[in-house]
């Protein structure tokens, strides 16, 4: 129980570490991701999942990851 109880309390002060640190719903950081999922990715010193609300390539051959630009660029592609 006090483990599932840490890694909440880290999940959320990270969540309002970089939320303070710019427009609510978006933040830049430097990560590592380890890996790829069909509708999220999942980051070294992040706890859980990280999602995307739109829809997104997922090439599991690659670990690949590409999210559509919404002003119609080139997408943003995320790999391992």
């Amino acid at each position: 129980m006090a483990q599932m109880a840490s890694r909440a309390s880290v999940e959320l002060y990270v969540g309002l570490a970089l939320k303070a640190r710019g427009i609510p719903g978006t933040a830049t950081q430097d990560a590592f991701v380890i890996r790829t999922f069909w509708n999220g990715v999942n980051v070294l010193g992040i706890e859980g999942l990280v999602m995307f609300k739109r829809k997104i390539q997922f090439d599991a051959k690659n670990y690949t990851v590409s999210v559509p630009n919404p002003d119609a660029g080139a997408p943003t592609t995320i790999s391992v």
